[in-house]
């Protein structure tokens, strides 16, 4: 059964439609460069670091925590019932970085280095919203 999120989504764009697409069925997707072979999340349709074009490539979601903070206050009724609660910087196998919300754990469980695997909230409307679930 999926989990019902009831805070805001992220928004759409025409640059991150096939990403929030395929997060509905439970997958991510990254952009790479078809020339310098990097992956990116920048939502253009060409590469921030060679201007070449971009295509959409299957990801594991898998990372490690780089940093993260603590949430311990929010003016969103919608995060309240959450705190306190870790929002983390996890940088991918494949090189991008993405700060995300941590579900599935404890604040005072989360440290650095630790794994994460990309996971989805699904909202009332379908859609996903991403979050990081601690390995």
């Amino acid at each position: 059964m999926k989990e019902i999120e009831v805070r805001p989504t992220p928004i759409r764009t025409a640059g991150t439609a096939t990403f929030f697409d395929r997060a509905k069925m439970g997958e991510l997707m990254l952009q790479h460069c078809q020339n310098c072979q990097k992956f990116n999340l920048c939502g253009h349709h060409y590469c921030p670091a060679c201007l070449s074009a971009n295509s959409w490539k299957h990801s594991e979601g898998l990372g490690q925590i780089v940093s993260f903070s603590i949430v311990r206050e929010s003016s969103h009724a919608g995060f309240k019932e959450l705190l306190p609660y870790a929002v983390a910087e996890v940088s991918l196998s494949e090189g991008p970085m993405l700060k995300l919300r941590v579900i599935g754990s404890t604040p005072d469980k989360i440290f650095i280095g630790q794994q994460a695997r990309m996971d989805f909230l699904h909202d009332e409307h379908g859609e996903a919203t991403p979050v990081w679930r601690v390995v």
